[in-house]
């Protein structure tokens, strides 16, 4: 990677390999002085005193010089990590329970009291976390490496899928990709092209697939105009039935104004209560005082199925050809309660 602090922990680690592979190559030099030094110890007997002395002397030379082991360094646990795994290959220390426990008694700070936090919950030290390296750098690191943003921004750019074609899902996915890539900076148009086409859906790739674009913003383009074009789309349907349902109502008053056909049980149509009875002719003083006969209450009125002949003397409401007086061409009454009649005839004696 082009990762900055990633190449500088590399060096750091190359340097202290190359130190103790020079030490090692220095130490096996000696070894072999003081294997020909004992040689010559054995071949000439007359100067054994002397050959016993140069011995020691070489056998002091030819240990490994102590190289103490890496300072905790609560800064960057991940170099820390690797500078202990080569302090123990260098020293031919290869079982797990004894690198974890030479690193746990090395820690410093919090790292220390999370090291005696765990000892304190397995005081046989039989667990996991006690047995097993890989898993005690892991927690390790989890517990205390520092926060990396960028690291997290290219995970996440690294799971972003569109998982939808619907009108609107890729303009907002190209604006959180956009977001991730400036904050990884990663530096390789081609890199970044290959993440953001993985990251389209099927449907999607195949527009691109016989001729597509060069360049990222490019991409950005064509995919956005798609997406544009399908919000349209979507607008101009709503629209449309938008209109359909505006011209419904007309519709449903052409229905309405179809009469209705009236069945043989209903003798008239129910007259509007607003609309008071008029009589064709005014009342005259010469006539005898009859006081108005009101209709019935609707709620008097007999269901349209029952035939129930209206009484005598019930004026019958207009608004019917059915309901004209024959006799003086009048609405609102029938024949038989029609005033002229009364008027002709008068009063009997």
């Amino acid at each position: 990677m082009t990762d900055q602090d990633l190449n500088s922990k590399l060096d750091r680690l190359l340097a202290l390999m190359e130190a103790q592979l020079e030490l090692s190559r220095q130490s096996h030099r000696e070894e072999r002085l003081r294997r020909a030094h004992l040689t010559e110890e054995a071949t000439d007997l007359s100067h054994s005193e002397d050959q016993e002395e140069e011995a020691s002397i070489m056998a002091e030379r030819s240990k490994p010089v102590a190289t103490p082991f890496p300072k905790f360094n609560p800064r960057d646990i991940e170099i820390y990590i690797l500078e202990a795994e080569a302090w123990f290959r260098f020293n031919q220390v290869y079982e797990h329970t004894r690198m974890i426990n030479h690193l746990g008694s090395q820690l410093e700070g919090t790292a220390r009291e999370w090291w005696t936090s765990k000892l304190r919950f397995d005081r046989a030290r039989e667990g996991r976390l006690f047995n097993d390296w890989q898993f005690f750098t892991k927690r390790l690191a989890e517990q205390f490496n520092p926060r990396n943003a960028r690291m997290e921004a290219y995970n996440k750019l690294l799971a972003l899928r569109l998982t939808s074609d619907a009108p609107g899902a890729a303009t907002r996915h190209i604006e959180q990709f956009r977001g991730f890539e400036g904050q990884v900076n990663l530096g390789d148009n081609e890199l970044t092209i290959d993440l953001f086409r993985g990251s389209l859906t099927c449907s999607r790739q195949e527009k691109f697939e016989r001729n597509p674009p060069k360049e990222l913003w490019e991409w950005f383009q064509e995919v956005e105009e798609i997406d544009r074009q399908r919000m349209l789309l979507q607008q101009a349907s709503a629209r449309h039935l938008q209109a359909n349902n505006t011209s419904s109502p007309g519709t449903r008053l052409i229905q309405s104004s179809i009469p209705i056909r009236r069945s043989a049980a209903q003798p008239y149509s129910t007259r509007s209560p607003a609309q008071p009875y008029q009589p064709s002719h005014p009342y005259q003083p010469s006539q005898p005082y009859q006081p108005p006969q009101h209709l019935p209450h609707s709620n008097n009125r007999p269901l349209p199925h029952q035939h129930t002949p209206a009484p005598k003397g019930t004026p019958a409401p207009s608004g019917g050809s059915n309901n004209t007086c024959h006799v003086c061409q009048g609405i609102g009454h029938w024949a038989r309660d029609c005033p002229s009649i009364s008027q002709h005839t008068g009063p009997s004696c």
